[in-house]
């Protein structure tokens, strides 16, 4: 796509232009697409992939909804308004068009910041519509960070849900099941958001020379000893490192407290016989490059699988398929998610097989997610699908989004 198109906030098919000033404005285009049979997709996509699923899909027509920041004349996008900042209570409200690298100035006056590993330029929206937290995802929930929304429905109608504090919440928590939804619920257009005091100071660590069982209880054992660790992930077979694998610990915290943290994991180190090697001591400088070359590597793809299970799960199903395929491995132990990469599409198809079968032979479920021809973004559940989940869930589509226009190709 063209970026000076982009720009302009809303683009549909055909290179024609809709100017948005409002979320009113919005909700009238949104109720006129629904009538023209248009498909609503929120922020900026990757050209290239998005072709590869529409010629799959071609009686797709879709429409683009981007609420980003317009370069040095943001007058002409008025969706990254700040309605209010509390900064003695570390809450602020915004328009979901804000960029990171603009959110990270207004809240840097005041020494505080909201966590995240995407770039500066990607919008909020993103962020709440992906719910990727990359390694902060191990200490820092976005589920519990977004405390309320006001989203914008494919009818036009405006929901509120959560929000400026936690108590504000009775009933169902319904800001959660927009976090992560990947634009196929609704567009959220504002969002009440839990900042916290910047870090004084942050060490990436990586440890290497052990087995896999080695660095799989170390991990286990740095969780379960309640330190402050921002992240913890295991990296089996990858290419970003000269040592293929090895544990990635940051402590990003105050001054004392990374000073406290430091020898503690030293010790740990030590006890299992593993080398610790400080990779860099400036917060935004070589640790954070390493890390997102890290959540690189592991994108979702056609060769590639998320699935979610326990570290007991974990340790089993790698040795499982270490037996039959070659693939990189990355388990984030504190949240259950394990990512592998494969060498193409048809491994990753053996795997999943391989993975139906555990799942039958033990009598465990697993929701493994990923990509296809035919979608951007799907979840299944193995051995087979529950059919009062299914049910559940075209439930809440329905519900939501009763014309199914919103991001049809995601399947949660």
């Amino acid at each position: 796509m063209n970026r000076c198109l982009e720009d302009l906030g809303f683009l549909r098919s055909g290179g024609s232009f809709v100017p948005v000033n409002s979320t009113k404005a919005l909700q009238t285009i949104l109720r006129e697409k629904i009538s023209d049979g248009f498909s609503i997709f929120q922020g900026r996509r990757p050209s290239s992939v998005l072709q590869e699923l529409l010629r799959n899909r071609p009686a797709l027509k879709p429409f683009f909804v981007d609420l980003s920041e317009n370069g040095d004349n943001n007058q002409q996008n008025p969706h990254n308004k700040v309605f209010e900042y509390r900064q003695e209570d570390q809450v602020i409200s915004v328009e979901t068009g804000i960029t990171l690298g603009s959110l990270e100035k207004i809240l840097a006056l005041n020494h505080q910041y909201f966590p995240h590993v995407a770039q500066k330029e990607s919008t909020l929206l993103d962020v709440i519509n992906f719910g990727d937290r990359g390694y902060l995802e191990h200490s820092y929930s976005l589920r519990s960070m977004v405390l309320g929304l006001e989203v914008l429905l494919a009818s036009g109608d405006t929901i509120r849900t959560g929000g400026k504090v936690v108590k504000n919440v009775t009933g169902y928590d319904l800001t959660k099941l927009f976090v992560g939804a990947r634009g196929t619920l609704g567009i959220p257009v504002k969002a009440h958001l839990r900042v916290f005091a910047t870090p004084e100071i942050a060490f990436t660590y990586i440890v290497s020379g052990g087995t896999f069982n080695a660095l799989s209880d170390l991990a286990s054992d740095l969780i379960k000893s309640g330190l402050p660790f921002t992240g913890v992930e295991i990296v089996l077979g990858s290419e970003v490192n000269e040592v293929r694998d090895f544990l990635v610990v940051n402590i990003a915290e105050h001054t004392q407290v990374v000073n406290e943290l430091v020898p503690q994991l030293e010790n740990f180190a030590q006890a299992y016989k593993v080398e610790l090697r400080k990779l860099d001591e400036h917060q935004g400088s070589v640790f954070s490059e390493f890390l997102q070359t890290l959540e690189t590597a592991f994108e979702l793809d056609d060769s590639a699988l998320s699935v979610s299970c326990s570290r007991s799960q974990y340790r089993s199903l790698v040795q499982r398929l270490e037996a039959k395929l070659t693939m990189s491995v990355h388990y984030r132990p504190g949240v259950g998610r394990l990512r592998l990469k494969f060498k193409n599409p048809d491994d990753r198809a053996m795997a999943i097989e391989q993975l139906r079968d555990y799942c039958t032979s033990t009598s465990v479920d697993l929701a493994v997610a990923y990509a296809d021809t035919d979608f951007e973004y799907r979840v299944e559940r193995l051995p087979e699908n529950d059919p009062e989940v299914v049910k559940l869930k075209q439930g809440i589509k329905e519900r939501f989004d009763f014309h199914r226009i919103m991001n049809p190709l995601a399947k949660l």
